[in-house]
């Protein structure tokens, strides 16, 4: 390397300046390019063992403290091996720039690694074709927590005790709640399933889902989502029910049944004391459900805290008009007994077999 910057005019000059300390003020008159760079960094310049150095500022990312100003006969070897070499994978630009940087300067080298990384043959050979025309993006905001769901499979991973090789991610678009399912296998069948056990028994039914698996996975789900809630066909889901050998299928569904109908103690579903509002049924998304007007997360906590407080004051009220209904009813058929200090009372024991006593004592009363 010595011997290249030697080689280089520019370079040399100011390896000797920098080394007898007689950096000029000013750039000399029909400099070139290199020169007037490296001068005007002229406070960052050092010579060590004979070498140019350029000092670079301080950052924790940095792999050295100085880097090599490379001559122009030498630029090329760097760019072949940072970028066209195995250290180097055909990265983009950027890539390249912050690998290079890492050890290296010399003027104009994001220029240069612009314009080697934009005519790499193997680059260009591993390009995707013309870009595809296509209009502005319409933004989509979700109206409130699980409308709007993305579903993802990341795998396959090293399959686990218990047969599961890949993750069914979910993330709802508005709160951006995350959802992880193991999952044996990515078919559509499968993926099915665990949303609707899993998620929509839990959350209900989003208005719509997007999955990054392409159309045609998407399409696919969507069927086996429907043949799960039996859309097409309701009577099927009867005889599911129906058969006794699958009541572990339909728990779920059964659950959402009970989480999404009014409980007599408070007035309310179990789903809206606990989300602020009513669940979105799969049979909603079949009849249309009311617009809902765009609103930012903050709108949303601010409405929703306040609509809960409204209904725990209410469901508390309920709940306690209950449970007064019920010491009632449990009373109407109880014996009031009361008792005073100094009374001989007899002491209940659980029987632990047919000949123990069931009372023991007497015992007398003290306070």
């Amino acid at each position: 390397l010595e011997m290249e910057q030697q080689k280089d005019p520019d370079i040399a000059r100011i390896c000797r300046w920098v080394a007898t300390k007689t950096l000029p003020g000013r750039c000399p008159t029909g400099s070139s390019r290199t020169l007037q760079s490296l001068l005007l960094q002229k406070d960052q310049l050092m010579v060590k063992d004979g070498i140019l150095l350029r000092r670079r500022m301080a950052n924790a990312e940095h792999k050295a403290d100085h880097q090599l100003v490379v001559p122009q006969t030498l630029r090329q070897d760097i760019l072949q091996c940072l970028h066209s070499g195995p250290e180097g994978g055909h990265l983009g630009k950027k890539k390249t720039l912050w690998k290079i940087r890492q050890r290296f300067y010399w003027p104009d080298l994001s220029e240069d690694v612009a314009d080697w990384c934009r005519k790499c043959p193997e680059c260009n050979q591993r390009k995707s074709g013309n870009k595809h025309h296509r209009g502005q993006l319409e933004p989509q905001i979700a109206p409130y927590p699980m409308s709007r769901i993305g579903v993802d499979i990341i795998g396959p991973f090293q399959r686990t005790e218990r047969g599961n090789k890949y993750i069914l991610t979910v993330q709802d678009y508005f709160s951006k709640w995350p959802e992880a399912y193991p999952i044996p296998d990515m078919t559509a069948s499968t993926v099915a399933r665990t949303l609707v056990n899993e998620f929509i028994c839990r959350y209900g039914a989003p208005e719509s889902l997007h999955s990054d698996q392409g159309r045609h996975f998407e399409a696919a789900l969507i069927k086996e989502l429907c043949e799960s809630f039996d859309i097409r066909n309701p009577t099927a889901c009867t005889k599911a029910e129906a058969d006794k050998k699958n009541w572990d299928l339909v728990l779920p569904l059964t659950l959402l049944a009970y989480r999404t109908s009014v409980h007599e103690s408070t007035g309310a579903t179990p789903y809206r004391v606990l989300y602020g509002r009513e669940a979105t049924l799969p049979i909603d998304l079949m009849y249309g459900l009311p617009e809902v007007p765009p609103r930012t997360p903050a709108e949303y906590i601010w409405e929703l805290r306040k609509d809960l407080a409204d209904s725990f004051c209410k469901i508390r009220e309920k709940l306690q008009t209950e449970s007064r209904r019920q010491k009632k009813w449990y009373d109407r058929r109880t014996t009031d007994c009361h008792f005073d200090v100094n009374d001989k009372v007899w002491l209940a024991t659980p029987k632990r077999n047919k000949l123990d006593k069931i009372w023991d004592g007497p015992y007398r009363i003290v306070q």
